[in-house]
């Protein structure tokens, strides 16, 4: 079997990065998808901080184009392991449900505070937040930058210890279910990243039944619909449900650790309940009083400030 030199960073628990540039022959296809990309957003989409276009939702044009790069032969080399098995029908599938084109610019909002909905993508994190974890199948998420210009936003895999500055033709790959990363962003200018991303699902082992692995597939496009709605209602909040998604990703979650434990000690030390439905119960209603208040004070505030 030859070897695969296509991962510069390689690990069990935080699973494997590659990093590197497509070939030079699709600059122009690059160039075109993020020129038609831009036609189709309003002012709106593009003066916020996040903007996400769904595969699915683009333009016939866009999405022939996009094919041209997700059926590339690179991407042959995710399969590590078992390369000429992996390839073969089902065992190397893609998840167009997921794809998607990114545009992302935080801006002078860096460093002013509260970044809400955005705030997923500069905290250290792993994409599913390690749900779905299986030994023989992985999802990899590629991104492939549309920029001329990005100078200052980062990707970071932390473990590894690499980094990127995506733009046109660059490229990184990294295992949706295990690999440690953020987006830093150095300084205030105004220079918004624009990423393709596709994703694709490698299954090593030919004996894993196929049901396995479109359930694998499945409960991934349920986990990116689910996140992506908190992260797009939450992102640059003007509602009051705005501010509650947005809020959820923008909190500490030790924050949330705290004032349960909080809560449990009164339940059980101050009013002696003891019943585990009864506690299960009364913190429940307890933390969601807590968070709808602290929800309401924020909006409140931006609808007699207009600051977030």
């Amino acid at each position: 079997m030859e070897e695969n030199n296509f991962f510069v960073y390689k690990n069990d628990i935080d699973g494997n990065v590659a990093i590197g540039q497509i070939s030079p022959e699709f600059d122009d296809v690059l160039s075109e998808i993020k020129f038609e990309w831009l036609q189709d957003l309003t002012k709106e989409q593009l003066t916020g901080t996040t903007c996400h276009i769904w595969y699915s939702d683009l333009s016939q044009s866009l999405k022939t184009k996009i094919d041209n790069i997700r059926n590339m032969k690179l991407w042959e080399s995710l399969c590590d392991k078992n390369k000429d098995f992996c390839k073969k029908k089902k065992k190397l599938m893609f998840i167009p449900e997921m794809d998607e084109i990114y545009y992302f610019n935080l801006g002078s909002k860096f460093s002013s505070g509260r970044l809400y909905g955005a705030n997923g993508n500069v905290e250290p994190h792993v994409d599913s937040g390690r749900l779905f974890q299986f030994k023989n199948i992985k999802l990899y998420r590629v991104l492939i930058g549309l920029s001329d210009d990005n100078k200052n936003t980062t990707t970071k895999f932390i473990n590894a210890k690499l980094e990127k500055k995506i733009n046109k033709n660059d490229y990184v790959v990294f295992d949706f279910d295990r690999t440690f990363h953020q987006v830093v962003k150095e300084n205030k200018l105004n220079t918004p990243r624009f990423v393709l991303k596709l994703h694709f699902v490698i299954c090593d082992d030919e004996n894993e039944p196929l049901w396995k692995i479109e359930l694998f597939k499945k409960c991934h496009i349920v986990y990116e619909i689910i996140t992506r709605y908190f992260m797009e209602h939450g992102t640059d909040p003007t509602t009051w449900s705005g501010f509650f998604f947005g809020l959820i990703l923008e909190t500490d979650p030790v924050i949330y650790i705290v004032l349960c434990s909080i809560v449990l000690y009164f339940l059980i030390q101050v009013y002696k309940i003891t019943n585990p439905i009864k506690i299960t119960k009364y913190l429940v209603l307890t933390i969601c009083t807590i968070y709808f208040i602290y929800v309401t004070c924020f909006w409140l505030y931006y609808v007699l400030t207009g600051e977030r």
